[in-house]
């Protein structure tokens, strides 16, 4: 059984929310930036080999 390796959090002022776990980095990034899309949160990239955060990604849409 394969485990997910990267966690996707979203940051908000105070703390991280888990968003949902995936297998690979690349999976990682094309998923944060699906969620970011949408709106104008930043979500980071957790590496739960490493515990270090590999990624941050936020919406470039303007706000409405």
């Amino acid at each position: 059984m394969l485990c997910a390796a990267y966690d996707i959090l979203r940051k908000n002022a105070t703390d991280m929310v888990w968003v949902e776990a995936v297998h690979d980095l690349e999976a990682a990034k094309l998923r944060v930036k699906e969620l970011a899309s949408r709106s104008d949160e930043e979500y980071v990239i957790f590496d739960q080999r490493t515990r270090k955060i590999v990624a941050i990604g936020h919406s470039l849409q303007p706000r409405q």
